[in-house]
């Protein structure tokens, strides 16, 4: 039996993906559900796994290369033959065993599994006859549960553990459901003997290309764009070229929140609350309270929504990313921080769904922790507004004719003026002002 394995849809928005890096290599055995190749979609790499039991037999898409969803990557051959022991004597010949691992008496099976998942066959006690190493002797050493539950890795912790030359089946995942990530293989490493590392994988066995030099001219490569960089360099041009922004600058005096926080911190040291937080939760309640610039221009309606999701821009290796705090108008303060954190790690990891960034009605960015001071964002389409949040600082401010010192917040309102008029605008930021300068509201 052939199987043509297709780039699937992992979202409504998804028609093409960049295939990272494979896991298995051709003639390899593959069990199905295992991981078998990591996929950059959008914003998000996915690892995908195998959709049924077999042998590799061919691939079509090598690593590096973007193709449509449903293109043919991969041919399986022999469904279910790689779940029957011995099976590997009748399709592809059985991957060449390491030297270290030749004297040890183990099942194809196990061999196989060992192989694809980075353990040492000698690490392992044997349960079969003349303590003969089996298949569910590594899914043991791998953390797989009776059940066939295993121990999920991600897969920069995978190439993270083949460059290191670390064994998977030794790391202790810190990860949701003991998954294993690149920060508990790059732990387990540093904690090794330096002689008990091995030396990290070259990518290929070609020398590295020098850098470009031309007369006149620096040094310089070209680095490969991501599908992710140039998902963002099309949606910010678009955005640029077709959305006619205008803007609006605030001055907000944040005394009163930065106490504000200080009490809830104070109160819940286990769940701390940042500025961020307060100014996700004051934007949620602005639109709210002004409902005709919670709007979104589609061409021939404009969409009025019911509640507010906040956009929260992110940066990560990749780019940013702008996970989404759904019914944030509706969500106390402590609860939209614990969400944001968690966004945040997880969009850094590259592990977020696509319905996790997909939609939202208005956008946040804040580089107030970088020491800015003031800037204007980008329209992240289709929504109407962005909020630009600079740093809070000591400003000299006037209060009834007499000078005084207080700490300022600019915040730069970016308004797509189909959907929003300068009136509308105006209020949306003036509410959102009074909200940050009287957070009693924030904390209901």
């Amino acid at each position: 039996m052939t199987v043509e394995f297709r780039l699937p849809q992992f979202g409504m928005g998804m028609t093409d993906g960049t295939i990272t890096v494979w896991y298995k290599a051709e003639g390899d055995a593959v069990l199905e559900g295992e991981p078998l190749l990591e996929v950059e979609a959008a914003k998000t790499n996915v690892e995908v796994t195998a959709p049924v039991s077999g042998v590799l037999a061919r691939i079509v898409v090598e690593a590096g290369t973007n193709v449509p969803v449903q293109t043919v990557i991969a041919v399986i051959e022999d469904a279910g033959a790689a779940e029957v022991p011995g099976a590997a004597a009748a399709g592809a010949p059985a991957d060449p065993a390491p030297a270290a691992a030749a004297a040890v008496s183990a099942s194809p099976l196990a061999r196989r599994v060992a192989a694809a998942n980075g353990v040492d066959l000698e690490s392992i006690e044997g349960r079969g006859a003349a303590g003969k190493v089996m298949r569910a002797d590594v899914e043991a050493a791998l953390g797989r549960a009776g059940d066939g539950a295993k121990v999920q890795i991600e897969p920069r912790a995978r190439r993270a553990a083949k460059e290191l030359g670390i064994n998977l089946g030794a790391v202790t995942g810190s990860g949701k459901n003991g998954r294993i990530v690149e920060a508990d293989v790059c732990n387990f490493s540093a904690a090794l003997p330096v002689a008990q590392v091995a030396a990290p994988v070259p990518p290929s066995s070609a020398p590295p290309s020098p850098p470009a030099v031309l007369p006149g001219e620096a040094a310089y490569e070209d680095v490969r764009l991501s599908k992710m960089r140039r998902v963002i360099a099309d949606r910010l041009t678009e955005s640029k070229q077709t959305v006619p922004h205008f803007y609006l600058v605030a001055n907000c005096e944040v005394d009163a929140l930065v106490a504000a926080r200080k009490q809830i911190n104070d109160t819940y040291p286990d769940a701390r609350v940042s500025l961020n937080d307060l100014v996700i939760r004051a934007i949620a309640l602005a639109m709210m309270r002004v409902p005709d610039a919670n709007v979104s221009w589609q061409g021939t309606v404009l969409r009025r929504f019911s509640g507010v999701d906040v956009a929260v821009a992110v940066a990560t290796d990749g780019g940013l990313i702008t996970p989404v705090v759904r019914g944030a108008q509706a969500k106390p303060v402590r609860a939209i921080a614990a969400e944001v954190k968690d966004l945040a790690e997880r969009a850094r990891a590259g592990r977020l769904a696509m319905d996790e960034y997909r939609g939202g009605t208005v956008s946040v960015s804040n580089l107030g922790m970088f020491g800015v001071e003031a800037f204007s964002a980008i329209i992240n389409p289709p929504h109407s507004c962005i909020f630009a949040i600079g740093a809070a600082s000591e400003r000299p401010v006037v209060r009834d004719g007499a000078l005084a010192v207080a700490n300022v917040m600019t915040c730069t309102l970016s308004v797509d003026h189909r959907a929003v008029d300068g009136a509308v605008a105006a209020q949306l930021l003036g509410a959102f002002k009074e909200f940050i300068e009287r957070p009693a509201a924030l904390l209901a």
